[in-house]
């Protein structure tokens, strides 16, 4: 069944893609069981915000490198951006893999070791256990972006940042905790009137899919991001935060921007 998205959020949820959609009328969830069926489904929406990073750094080898090069290392401007942004929750800010590394996941079954070493030599830096365990992810939505997908219907948030940006101040306690849970809700309502968290659940369950709260919860706070106003709407760490367009953002060698998509009255300001 094709639902009729016009804005929707996307976390992962184990090995599901759970997509949370809004229109003009309601909010629904459904899981997805791959990235390609997802776009199949809302190609024609107007944002789609995942919580995978989009835009990758190449090899310090390389003649000119997508990337930033910080203290040696290659890396992305907007991940340091978004640990700026979140403080205390920097650490739920993981550097993700190059791309000759996401390649290698895809082609080989290399574990965390391999995968780190490999991306140590392409950039500098090694991978976390996390990052290197959805490589393979990330691959998915970097294929799908070179082959098929709208780079600018498909776009990168993250969930701490979009729950910092609603709100003035940094989260206190992890999404993983009671407290956290209700400071997110509490960030979510000063966006939103309806945040329809229980019937979304229920709905999902009744799919057979027993979705975590603090993924659900994500991907809530992606599709609202998605579904900000244009002037509301910003990236980390677009070099003009009031330009329409997104020609000052970084890019990879595919053309793909690096960054972060967040929803706020004004943009973040940080030191250049």
């Amino acid at each position: 069944m094709v639902r009729d998205w016009t804005h929707v959020g996307v976390d992962r949820d184990g090995d599901t893609w759970l997509a949370v959609g809004i229109t003009a009328d309601r909010i629904e969830a459904y899981p997805y069981d791959s990235i390609d069926d997802l776009w199949d489904d809302h190609a024609d929406a107007e944002r789609i915000v995942v919580d995978v990073p989009i835009g990758l750094v190449g090899d310090l080898a390389a003649d000119d490198p997508a990337g930033s090069i910080v203290d040696g290392d290659l890396e992305r401007e907007c991940d340091g951006r978004a640990r700026e942004v979140v403080d205390s929750r920097s650490a739920s800010v993981f550097t993700p893999p190059a791309r000759p590394t996401v390649r290698a996941a895809a082609e080989t079954d290399a574990g965390h070791a391999t995968l780190s070493r490999l991306n140590e030599l392409a950039t500098g830096k090694g991978l976390s256990i996390q990052a290197a365990s959805i490589a393979d992810v990330i691959g998915e939505v970097d294929e799908l972006l070179r082959d098929t997908a709208d780079p600018s219907v498909l776009i990168e948030g993250h969930p701490e940042v979009a729950f910092r940006a609603f709100d003035e101040g940094p989260l206190d306690h992890s999404k993983h905790t009671a407290p956290g849970v209700a400071e997110r809700l509490d960030r979510l309502g000063t966006v939103r009137d309806e945040v329809p968290w229980r019937r979304l659940a229920r709905e999902l369950a009744a799919e057979g899919h027993d979705a975590g709260l603090d993924d659900l919860l994500d991907a809530l706070a992606l599709a609202i991001v998605a579904c900000a106003p244009d002037d509301e709407f910003h990236r980390l760490p677009s070099r003009d935060a009031s330009a329409e367009s997104t020609d000052d953002l970084p890019r990879d060698d595919r053309g793909l921007p690096m960054a972060i998509a967040y929803r706020r009255a004004e943009p973040f300001d940080l030191a250049q």
